[in-house]
């Protein structure tokens, strides 16, 4: 089972989005939590570029470290949401490798995993700074796949927003909408959602 990280798993929308305005402050940018909040979920590096078109790619390469630089001296307490425990644990007992899909780079990922106490229940990690093409496109989720070792139809992918659900959809992996993030039922319905609940309660291990 394939699991976006943030909006997912955890509560770090807002340390994101603070780390970004930070950085990009430094750079003579101001930039709104409008204008932030959709981008989330790619990479740190493309989100940057939104903003700083003018730069070289090297040098949206190193502000998108200096971003995760900073978020890591920001971060204190990770909160889960509801029922991930849970979940996690119940999928440990029959086996179901667990892969966490997220464009934060590598080094930030396990902080933030090891933060909120999960890190022992998550088996593998894909990070934005291990692919060439971040989400939508559907690179992520196909080396989770491939670090599960499954396929297709073996897998299921969850996440909460309009990204995550693209690289799915593009990895020909069947994705769960999850509401627990920023984007609503109307969002995903419009594009072309096929499954949407409501948190991590509504699934069921047999």
């Amino acid at each position: 089972m394939l699991f976006d990280l943030d909006g997912t798993l955890i509560h770090s929308l807002d340390l994101h989005i603070e780390a970004f305005q930070e950085i990009l402050n430094q750079m003579g940018k101001s930039v709104s939590r409008y204008d932030l909040e959709p981008l989330m979920g790619l990479t740190p590096q493309d989100i940057i570029q939104k903003f700083t078109p003018e730069l070289s790619h090297q040098q949206i390469w190193q502000a998108a470290l200096e971003k995760e630089d900073h978020l890591s001296t920001i971060i204190k307490e990770i909160h889960v949401f509801p029922h991930v425990v849970e979940l996690l644990t119940q999928l440990a007992l029959f086996n179901v490798k667990k892969v966490v899909i997220s464009s934060t780079h590598q080094r930030l990922v396990i902080l933030l995993l090891e933060a909120a106490g999960i890190m022992d229940l998550i088996d593998e990690v894909v990070s934005g700074d291990e692919v060439k093409n971040g989400k939508p496109n559907p690179d992520p989720f196909l080396l989770g796949m491939n670090k599960a070792k499954a396929s297709t139809s073996t897998t299921i992918a969850i996440g909460d927003s309009l990204h995550d659900q693209n690289s799915a959809k593009a990895a020909f992996i069947p994705f769960l909408s999850l509401l627990t993030g920023k984007t609503d039922k109307e969002a995903f319905d419009q594009n072309e959602a096929k499954m949407i609940i409501a948190n991590l309660a509504s699934i069921t291990i047999r």
